[in-house]
C-alpha cells in the first residue's frame, strides 16, 4: 500500500512511469497515434489515451495539492 512506502520511493516511481510514458509517445508515428482500438468496449485512439493519461495525472496532482500540501 502507498501508506507503507516512503515519499521518496513514491516520487521515484512516479518519475519513472512518467518518463516511460513520454518516451513511448515520443516514438509513435502520426499513423500510430490515430489508430483506433477498443478499451472497455469503447473505440479509442492512441492519441486520445494520451489525453486521458494527462488528465488523470492532473486529477491526482489536484488531489495531492488539496489534501496534502
Amino acid at each position: 500500500m502507498a501508506n507503507e512506502r516512503s515519499m521518496m520511493n513514491l516520487l521515484e516511481e512516479y518519475e519513472a512511469v512518467r518518463n516511460a510514458t513520454i518516451s513511448l509517445y515520443k516514438n509513435f508515428t502520426n499513423e500510430q497515434l490515430i489508430r483506433v482500438g477498443v478499451a472497455s468496449k469503447n473505440s479509442i485512439s492512441v492519441r486520445a489515451i494520451a489525453y486521458i493519461i494527462l488528465g488523470h495525472e492532473n486529477h491526482h496532482a489536484t488531489i495531492i495539492k488539496e489534501r496534502y500540501l
